[in-house]
């Protein structure tokens, strides 16, 4: 955990060997933006807005040809805006 370039409040998973790759995340009508970075890369921007708050939601992020191994950033894109992140789903074969 901690403080990203820009500011935002960010976690890492490093060694993890993964062909799909997923964030369990909570939606509301104030959440806001998560990145999710590969290696560096971002491979997703989620904007959690809602309607209505939902807890526990299963967001699909990547999905590989092959199992592949890297770290796993997740960064809060948004400023002033709650992100809750309640798990990281890796799946291998």
């Amino acid at each position: 955990d901690g403080a990203d370039r820009q500011g935002g409040r960010f976690c890492t998973r490093t060694g993890v060997v993964a062909k799909r790759i997923a964030v369990v995340v909570a939606k509301c009508a104030t959440c806001g933006t998560l990145g999710v970075f590969w290696n560096g890369t971002l491979l997703k921007k989620l904007n959690l807005a809602a309607s209505t708050t939902a807890k526990k939601q299963l967001v699909p992020v990547a999905g590989f040809a092959s199992p592949q191994s890297g770290t796993v950033k997740l960064v809060v894109l948004s400023s002033g805006r709650p992100v809750i992140v309640e798990g990281l789903g890796v799946r291998v074969p």
